[in-house]
């Protein structure tokens, strides 16, 4: 059984069709990398979500929709992670239409993945707003096993200094032994709230590096 896919870059929804076909007959994959491009919608992604989701020996998920202006809440949540083998993921929904809705709904697998250990996600230029983000730092927190995690926001001007409060919650409240990376430019936050944030983070890098 074939346990590794890597998809390359998928133009249109025909081609993501196919890939959904293939992976709903490798039940052991482990590791499943896709690229879309921007004409990728809905229409073939959820359907796509939906298989992946079947997928109950997976370990690692690479999703890349950056600027896939058809993908919008119904896409992310639709993906339903599978929680007992989950290790690693990165999601990039660069300049797409998710919004709250779609990320309190991935937040809420996230939370069942007691095992997963790397989370990325690119969040830049979305509608997210700082209930969707809370949501989504408030279950990396509560994550066992995480080693590593990077969130990036940039040019989201929604996310205000409600969401820099619970950057500061969240720096303090995880292990200085996960590597945390942030992209805070260009947010809603005001100047100095974004400033304190990656003081903070600068500083927590700094004393584990003097650990080391």
């Amino acid at each position: 059984y074939q346990r590794r896919v890597h998809g390359g870059m998928l133009l249109y929804d025909i081609g993501f069709a196919a890939i959904t076909k293939t992976i709903a007959q490798l039940p052991l994959l482990e590791l499943l990398t896709v690229y879309v491009s921007y004409r990728i919608t809905d229409a073939s992604a959820v359907e796509f979500a939906a298989k992946v989701s079947q997928l109950h020996h997976l370990e690692e998920l690479i999703l890349c929709c950056t600027e896939c202006v058809g993908i919008r809440n119904a896409t992310i949540s639709a993906l339903t992670l599978s929680p007992k083998t989950l290790k690693k993921v990165f999601l990039d929904f660069y300049n797409t239409r998710i919004n709250d809705d779609g990320l309190i709904a991935l937040t809420e697998r996230l939370a069942l993945c007691a095992h997963l250990s790397d989370f990325a996600i690119y969040l830049e230029s979305t509608t997210v707003r700082d209930v969707g983000v809370g949501r989504l730092l408030d279950a990396l927190a509560a994550l066992p096993a995480l080693e590593k995690v990077h969130v990036t926001m940039d040019s989201c001007g929604y996310v205000t200094d409600a969401t820099a409060d619970k950057l500061d919650l969240f720096l303090r409240s995880v292990p200085r032994s996960v590597d945390v990376e942030l992209g805070l430019f260009n947010t809603g936050m005001q100047p100095e709230r974004e400033q304190t944030i990656k003081r903070a983070l600068k500083s927590r890098r700094q004393r584990d590096s003097s650990i080391i």
